[in-house]
């Protein structure tokens, strides 16, 4: 579901909110327990938000800890602990 949002704001050229989606992105597959796909999108929010929202924001900052430990972060496999019920 977060590619499909990436997708459609590459359709509509909304290149100064891309950072939006690829945030969600990482978020959605940190938490099914996907660093590595996590990490990329996580790299592109970054990225993204950097350019267009200038560094050090609070974004920023949790999406640089993804990139450097995915397996730590807070939101690690959240998706499935609550599909587990705990």
């Amino acid at each position: 579901m977060a590619e499909r949002l990436i997708s459609l704001y590459e359709q509509e050229g909304l290149q100064s909110r891309m950072q939006e989606a690829y945030y969600r992105a990482a978020v959605e597959w940190i938490g099914v327990g996907e660093a590595g796909e996590a990490s990329k999108y996580a790299r592109l929010c970054v990225k993204y938000g950097t350019l267009f929202k200038g560094p050090g924001r609070p974004f920023i900052e949790k999406m640089e800890q993804l990139v450097a430990s995915p397996t730590s972060h807070p939101q690690w496999r959240f998706r499935l602990r609550h599909a587990d019920g705990y």
